[in-house]
């Protein structure tokens, strides 16, 4: 079933362009089981989707942001894009959480770090031995109170 899935996958695209509607769209029973979800959860050996390219994204747009914006958003920007790509290098979102919940600031050598790369005008940040902001944190810090831009 698996290979008849692929190769029908493989059809679909080079079908359409010569006048074909695709094997899809000429037998719609065939289409629920072509599903695009099994087939991710099947390369990460889990039944969570893999976020890792979500982070990894997030945390190369923030470094983006980051070297265009003022010193202070620039050093919370990389401190999140450092936080997200750390915890997308180490694995599972389970291990991400336990980091978090142990507080992230465990390792000393981040520590001294952040305090090297802390400006002297961003004396509205947390000192370097607490926990960074995360999640709505960040943005709020960012932001304001009203969130991620839409």
């Amino acid at each position: 079933g698996r290979e008849a899935a692929g190769a029908g996958l493989r059809d679909d695209g080079a079908g359409r362009g010569r006048g074909d509607p695709g094997p899809a769209a000429r037998s719609p029973a065939a289409a629920p089981p072509r599903v695009k979800i099994p087939s991710a959860t099947m390369t990460t050996g889990s039944p969570e989707p893999d976020l890792g390219p979500l982070f990894r994204e997030a945390a190369a747009i923030a470094l983006q942001s980051a070297w265009r914006g003022r010193t202070s958003r620039q050093w919370i920007l990389k401190e999140a894009a450092a936080l997200l790509l750390q915890s997308t290098w180490r694995g599972s979102r389970k291990r991400r959480l336990q980091a978090r919940a142990a507080g992230v600031s465990a390792s000393p050598p981040r520590d001294e770090v952040s305090e090297a790369a802390t400006p002297p005008e961003a004396s509205h940040l947390p000192p370097p031995g607490s926990p960074p902001p995360l999640d709505q944190g960040i943005w709020r810090t960012l932001y304001g109170s009203g969130g991620p831009p839409r």
